[in-house]
């Protein structure tokens, strides 16, 4: 199975302090060029897991597909 590499743009609060966010997350390998990845993801399926308060340090309250890995072309 190919590893695809799909980055978002989410938004999310930190649990702890009710803080508010915007990050990148990314399924995919980690690259040279990632610093602005803040987390990295196993699948599409994980994310779904990460909306749900309490499971983690943080919670997904919105999140996107960005359109062309997050270039300009």
């Amino acid at each position: 199975m190919e590893m695809t590499n799909k980055r978002y743009k989410a938004v999310i609060k930190w649990l702890d302090t009710g803080n508010i966010d915007w990050v990148v997350l990314k399924i995919g390998d980690i690259g040279e060029d990632d610093d602005d990845i803040f987390f990295y993801l196993e699948s599409e399926k994980e994310i779904e897991s990460f909306k749900k308060e309490g499971s983690h340090e943080w919670v997904i309250i919105n999140i996107e597909e960005e359109n062309s890995y997050g270039e300009e072309q």
